[in-house]
């Protein structure tokens, strides 16, 4: 206890002590410390003046803690020896589980009369001790009924301070400011308990902390799913030279890349089951996802009935168009209608309507130069409008800024669906003042719902235009060239068309025919309810060859395989060529090929399957009118002796001038008189301008 204190001088006096928590002095006279003393002192001691703390040296102590608690004591109940280590007490039931005890007799304590011992366990009233004899105390017998208190020691104390020192070395501080981090160096990372925050400031990291990229690599993701940057390679039409990216003349678009980003997402699947009225549809292979949700369907043989053929079916009806309204599971969705008809292993189709993104693609075509929409391959798009592929003026004074050149639509194993009753492709404007534009479409498959006014590819006033490597299915026209100028298809199938397969025809204001215009490898199948495979209304100079005609639903039945009509135009010379043309069609209710022409039609090599049950050839037409016909090919299976299934007809004598060279029977090779003989003309009416020459047997020249 602190006694009177003077300037320059510290006095203790004697007073009883309380336990051995503090060093116990028992002094019988007062005692005087120098200022001296008193300096050396300050120089040594650890404990500081209020207000000023400072952090003591690193010193690596334990940092456990003896556990206390307050107003803790009883006595003992049964004799502690000497060397014990098993203390029973009166009543422990409050006390914790471990800690320091302080044994004393009831009264008279003196400095030398307590013992201070650890426990780590508690069982009821019994402590296990681990020491006896701390904090500078003896060991004793205690007899029962001795005090035993928790009392905080000067052990507790030192652990205290050397745990908090313990953790001041961990933070590494020893400081008289607060703990701060001042700066990051190296990669930011972490190890240990604990979080804390980095934030990179704005325009921090610079381009030299990044990883090394290869030379001539973009940065980016190609890869489908959200990760990390990855480097992408630069495809045909870009390059780098130095540090700009060089967009070559050639590039082509994408529509499934940035910014178009269509999905192309149609997944076609062959194992429907539906039943009618029913919005529930199965498969047992489409694994449908929630993602499935809200896109479009179609499904063959379950919309309207109609004498419209479908794909892979029996049933005369067309598709059914609609939506994913839900998805129950995997293998079943909810429509949002349902279909018209009952059926299993139904073909059908679904996906994401891409309209916008493709539209987009096309509009960019004149941004690159009038270069290429490129469809990626494998791919199914679904649209609901017609896709719109720009012009280019034919000078530089007029639309489109003098950007001239071919718009190349390419999508060699890419099907794009249109599920309205919309035109596929077309251009825009529709007028001749840019007639010097040439498009080329290959590659695509089309796909359409039948509809009668459903135009595949519609290529208004083009010169030069190319369409090859095409399927068209399910169309009202497959092609229309109108007021074209020496188009081409090549190896283009039209097939299930509901009206006109090709149509080629005078533009909307009648003045620009379908000028000097090739039908090459061509194909038209028609629905039971077509019109023509070949309609050429006004063309000049254009040309079928190489050519097939035929149903996809029998019994089929065409006005004709091809109608050349020609009734407006008369300044123009219209001649047609027909050339190596197979027909395959069980009935015509006019003929087979059918003219009404005031110009010259050659027709040479035309093979017809089956019997026609309507002439080969009907013609209508004035006196500036001629067919040519050489090389003929009828049918492998004649029916009758004279061969009345060769039949021509004229609708009016002496208006038509009709040349044969080359015609005779398939089978046998014996030529056949027609020009006077009647059973060879319907109606019997004799043409006075008709000359066969060469008779004998026909070429082969089967496509």
């Amino acid at each position: 206890m602190l006694g009177a204190i003077a300037l320059g001088e510290v006095s203790l006096a004697a007073v009883p002590a309380y336990g051995p928590a503090m060093p116990f002095v028992e002094l019988g006279a007062q005692i005087t410390i120098t200022s001296s003393i008193t300096a050396a002192i300050e120089t040594e001691q650890q404990i500081p003046a209020p207000g000023t703390p400072t952090y003591p040296p690193t010193i690596n102590l334990p940092s456990n803690l003896l556990i206390a608690a307050n107003n803790k004591k009883t006595t003992l109940a049964e004799v502690l020896a000497i060397d014990a280590l098993t203390l029973t007490l009166t009543d422990a039931s409050s006390w914790p589980t471990s800690g320091a005890v302080t044994l004393d007799v009831p009264a008279g304590r003196t400095n030398t009369s307590s013992e201070i011992v650890y426990f780590d366990d508690r069982t009821g009233n019994v402590l296990t001790l681990t020491e006896r004899a701390r904090g500078g105390t003896a060991a004793k017998e205690w007899a029962a009924g001795m005090s035993a208190e928790m009392r905080m020691t000067a052990e507790h104390h030192n652990l205290l301070a050397n745990g908090i020192i313990a953790v001041e070395t961990k933070l590494d501080t020893k400081a008289d400011t607060a703990s701060t981090i001042t700066s990051l160096t190296g990669d930011v990372t972490a190890s240990g308990a604990g979080e804390t925050t980095a934030t990179i400031s704005n325009d921090a990291v610079t381009f030299a902390k990044i990883q090394n990229i290869a030379t001539s690599k973009l940065l980016g993701r190609g890869t489908a799913e959200t990760g990390n940057i990855e480097e992408l390679t630069l495809g045909t039409g870009l390059s780098l030279s130095g540090t700009t990216l060089n967009a070559s003349a050639s590039s082509a678009i994408d529509p499934t890349a940035s910014p178009y980003n269509a999905l192309g997402d149609g997944v076609e699947v062959t194992d429907g089951s539906m039943t009618a009225s029913s919005t529930t549809f199965t498969s047992a292979t489409a694994a449908f996802t929630s993602a499935d949700a809200g896109k479009r369907i179609l499904i063959d043989g379950a919309g309207a009935a109609t004498d419209f053929g479908v794909i892979g079916g029996t049933a005369a009806r067309k598709p059914l168009v609609t939506t994913i309204s839900s998805v129950t599971n995997s293998t079943t969705i909810v429509l949002g209608s349902a279909p018209q008809a009952t059926g299993t292993g139904v073909r059908f189709v679904y996906g994401t309507d891409d309209t916008a993104a493709i539209q987009s693609a096309f509009n960019d075509c004149d941004t690159f130069g009038g270069n290429a929409v490129t469809f990626p391959a494998g791919r199914i798009f679904f649209t609901s409008a017609a896709l719109t592929i720009k012009r280019y003026a034919k000078v530089s004074n007029e639309v489109g800024g003098g950007r001239m050149g071919t718009i190349r639509v390419s999508g060699y194993g890419a099907t794009i669906i249109c599920h309205t009753d919309n035109n596929f492709i077309q251009l825009s404007p529709n007028n001749i003042a840019a007639i010097y534009h040439s498009p080329v479409i290959e590659g695509l498959n089309l796909e359409g719902i039948g509809g009668q006014n459903q135009i595949g590819i519609s290529l208004d006033h083009t010169f030069n235009a190319v369409m090859r490597d095409l399927c068209i299915r399910r169309v009202g026209v497959g092609i229309d060239l109108r007021g074209a100028l020496q188009a081409h298809c090549t190896n283009v199938m039209v097939e299930y068309f509901t009206k006109y397969g090709f149509w080629l025809r005078q533009s909307t204001d009648t003045t620009m025919p379908c000028n000097v215009c090739v039908l090459d490898g061509t194909r038209a199948n028609a629905s039971s309810i077509a019109q023509y495979g070949y309609y050429l209304v006004n063309s000049d100079q254009c040309e079928i060859r190489n050519g097939i005609s035929e149903s996809s639903w029998q019994p089929a039945q065409l006005i004709a395989d091809i109608f050349l009509e020609q009734p407006v135009l008369t300044d123009y010379g219209r001649q047609t060529r027909i050339t190596n043309f197979y027909s395959e069609v069980t009935t015509f209710s006019v003929a087979m090929i059918r003219i009404v022409s005031n110009g010259t039609t050659v027709i040479e090599d035309v093979h017809r399957f089956e019997a026609p049950g309507a002439p080969l050839v009907d013609v209508t037409g004035s006196a500036a009118s001629s067919i040519v016909l050489r090389d003929w090919k009828v049918t492998d299976h004649p029916i009758a002796a004279v061969n009345s299934w060769i039949t021509f007809k004229q609708n009016a004598a002496n208006t038509v001038g009709w040349l044969f060279e080359n015609m005779g029977e398939f089978s046998t090779g014996e030529a056949r008189e027609l020009t006077s003989n009647t059973a060879f003309w319907v109606g019997a009416v004799l043409p006075n301008k008709a000359t066969q020459i060469e008779p004998g047997r026909v070429v082969n020249r089967s496509v």
